[in-house]
């Protein structure tokens, strides 16, 4: 597979049991339904998926029509930079349909492979994590007998990385995730009898008050809206025991590599580019307003080595 092929799947552009639910015949051509449409579908007008309507991207740009190129592969190469859209009725700013976007990844890949590219790769799985328990230990206070909560621990990058360490026999870990498939995994690749991986699409989390002594955000409240990340703030503090710590990292336009993708997302707009998914890019004082709002104190709040800001709140009373 080749990386245009790689980056339609992994984008979800391609949806197996949707190509199959709309064109059965499909089942009988002696091809995957990948392969049928990257070679005979979208010459037929059949859509891979939701995402892409092959007969309405020729129509609207004959020169793509005339060029012989399989339009998704156009749209994907070319036609993003050039503002042209992939669906009539185009809405900007969707946010990801995150299980449907694993279910996708799984279908297309081995489950290790499609489990590292949820987090980018298996290089970063690993990395990154090393570094996200590296700040749980610095900010957290993650220490012997203490008890974390993973909020959005997705396949798993921190608790992998802290059941590789000294700690792992020493520290009880809660992850907590919207998607099933990413806490079974994290569950089978961790192997620690008695860690916990909750199912958990709600505000409200299923823990008791003052049970938890470390909370962690790592890239979730990029992805929520403002008032959804302070919500889950306040469950954090729910849960915290006295003294515990909240660790939250976020994008900030201060920044200036972040300030240049929230360009990016200016011009993209303006353009008429592709849909972006929904990233906040927020500042410091924000999360020190957060800090007063919450009644927690402020311990640190500024850049961090896992690529965005990093928040450190701590609960001092009950």
């Amino acid at each position: 597979m080749n990386l245009i092929e790689e980056k339609i799947i992994r984008f979800g552009y391609f949806d197996k049991d949707y190509y199959l639910k709309n064109y059965p015949e499909v089942t009988h051509s002696g091809k995957t339904p990948f392969e049928h449409y990257m070679e005979i579908g979208w010459k037929e007008g059949k859509n891979p998926s939701p995402l892409f309507h092959t007969s309405w991207y020729l129509q609207n740009n004959p020169d793509v029509a005339n060029s012989g190129v399989n339009p998704l592969v156009h749209y994907l190469e070319w036609g993003i930079f050039e503002g042209r859209n992939p669906v009539p009725n185009f809405i900007w700013n969707t946010r990801i349909d995150y299980p449907k976007y694993i279910a996708n990844l799984l279908k297309s890949f081995d489950r290790q492979r499609a489990m590292a590219l949820a987090v980018g790769s298996e290089f970063e799985y690993i990395e990154m994590g090393n570094i996200l328990l590296d700040l749980a230990i610095q900010w957290g206070k993650l220490r012997k007998g203490k008890m974390i909560l993973d909020v959005g621990c997705g396949s798993g990058r921190l608790a992998y990385a802290l059941a590789r360490s000294e700690l792992a026999e020493q520290v009880h870990y809660i992850g907590m995730d919207i998607v099933p498939e990413l806490l079974e995994y994290a569950r089978d690749r961790c192997n620690r009898p008695g860690w916990e991986f909750l199912f958990n699409n709600q505000y409200k989390f299923p823990l008791a008050d003052n049970s938890v002594d470390l909370v962690v955000f790592f890239s979730v409240l990029t992805h929520l809206l403002e008032e959804e990340g302070f919500i889950f703030l306040k469950e954090a503090k729910r849960v915290l025991k006295k003294d515990g710590r909240i660790l939250c990292s976020y994008l900030s336009i201060l920044d200036d590599n972040h300030r240049k993708m929230f360009i990016e997302r200016v011009n993209s707009i303006e353009q008429g580019k592709d849909a972006l998914l929904l990233d906040l890019y927020l500042t410091p004082e924000v999360f020190k307003e957060y800090a007063q709002m919450l009644e927690m104190q402020l311990i640190y709040n500024d850049r961090s080595r896992c690529g965005q800001y990093l928040c450190v709140m701590e609960k001092n009373q009950d």
